[in-house]
């Protein structure tokens, strides 16, 4: 769009320029190139001089018309000129903070990219200490079960049978 809009001012300049040189080129051709742009001459009629100078006044009017015209539009292009300079300026300084915001995001993905794996793996190494665990904790209470049932088992059969510790006979008979 920016590009579209200082083409178009260029455009216009440019044709302002040629308009004006193109008029100054026709009215030197039509009265030389040395003769004064407009043909006055003097004669003893008011109403002829008359004539005359209201013609002049007409083409001096005109040409102001198209002078304060031109004035017009190169101020409108020097105008569109600077606000596309500073439009210009704005995107560039807006895409420095992009490009800024940019970098900081990607080293914060670098950064937290790699700590996101890593407390990924702890997550899963701690389930598996946790699994671990949890069998352990089910085979030692087991292994407490059958050891306690073995020892109340072996206590009541040596008591049942008739076996006494020879230990306590020593300590008796002391």
């Amino acid at each position: 769009m920016l590009r579209h809009r200082l083409q178009a001012m260029a455009d216009e300049t440019e044709l302002l320029r040629a308009h004006s040189v193109e008029n100054v080129l026709i009215r030197r051709q039509r009265s030389g190139p040395l003769a004064p742009l407009l043909h006055l001459s003097v004669s003893d009629d008011p109403a002829e001089n008359s004539k005359q100078g209201l013609t002049a006044l007409k083409c001096v009017d005109f040409s102001r018309k198209q002078v304060v015209d031109m004035l017009r539009r190169l101020q409108a292009v020097a105008y569109e000129t600077e606000l596309l300079c500073v439009h210009i300026v704005e995107n560039v300084l807006s895409r420095r903070r992009q490009l800024a915001e940019l970098r900081s995001r990607c080293r914060l993905w670098r950064t937290l990219c790699p700590r996101v794996r890593a407390h990924k793996a702890l997550q899963q190494q701690k389930g598996a200490a946790d699994e671990a665990t949890l069998v352990f904790n089910c085979n030692h209470k087991l292994i407490q079960f059958m050891v306690a049932t073995c020892a109340k088992t072996t206590f009541l059969s040596a008591s049942e049978i008739g076996f006494e510790d020879d230990d306590d006979e020593d300590a008796d008979a002391q």
